[in-house]
């Protein structure tokens, strides 16, 4: 769910710089809504014209629905600026290839953009290899706390820990964290910002394979956190 007042950042902040296409596929998308909400599969061009801001879709786990709505009122040009903002924000040291992949946009675009916020930028050496903060950030960056506690991450989660070629910046590549991990275990256990499991669920069951002996705290820490999870009966299993 995106909250209404940063909808114009997360659709015409992914305009391309040449928007022609984008608005002609907008209004076509349009013109096919004719002002109804509808299902929004087989609308041709549907994904794209998103960038237009004047289509909002909501979705469940069988369906997407597609309505128009009016174009936020942003200039893109700054919602392009404040969308690499909050992306270096969010997963700095960050490079501009992983803003491109993130953001949707083309690479010349992503470049044309990353290189217009320059100066608020600061280099930082990210395990031998450059990544880049936000300058306002970097303060916070080195009195940063270790991350303490327990969490169960979902599989799309795990790309915060590094899924490049190099393990180190977010990007699309499905690389295990844990040898934990398999096809019925694609998520992972997080405890004090380490992986030390996989975890799968079917049901109310929810099965734990870990890489880490677990101490009683840990374990109890463990079945609490299970517990909050927006199941019925939620049940655990480790091995």
């Amino acid at each position: 769910m995106l909250p209404a007042r940063d909808f114009g950042v997360f659709t015409l902040g992914r305009m391309p710089l040449d928007s022609r296409r984008i608005d002609v596929l907008a209004e076509n998308v349009c013109r096919t809504l004719g002002g109804q909400e509808r299902r929004g599969a087989g609308i041709h061009g549907l994904r794209e014209a998103c960038a237009s801001g004047r289509i909002a879709v909501r979705w469940d786990t069988t369906s997407l629905w597609a309505r128009e709505v009016p174009r936020p009122d942003i200039d893109v040009a700054d919602a392009r600026l404040e969308l690499c903002r909050r992306h270096v924000h969010c997963f700095g040291p960050t490079t501009p290839k992983v803003f491109t992949w993130w953001s949707g946009m083309s690479p010349s675009d992503a470049r044309v953009v990353w290189n217009a916020i320059a100066d608020e930028l600061v280099e930082v050496d990210f395990d031998g290899v450059p990544g880049w903060v936000l300058r306002d950030d970097a303060d916070r960056l080195w009195s940063a706390e270790e991350p303490r506690g327990m969490r169960l991450l979902a599989a799309p989660d795990l790309r915060l820990f590094g899924r490049d070629r190099d393990g180190r910046f977010i990007a699309p590549g499905l690389r295990a964290l844990t040898a934990a991990a398999d096809s019925f275990h694609p998520n992972g256990l997080l405890i004090d910002g380490r992986i030390v499991g996989a975890w799968g669920r079917k049901g109310g069951h929810v099965d734990v394979v870990l890489s880490e002996k677990l101490g009683q705290e840990q374990y109890d820490d463990l079945c609490a956190e299970v517990a909050t999870l927006p199941v019925r009966d939620p049940r655990l299993s480790v091995r």
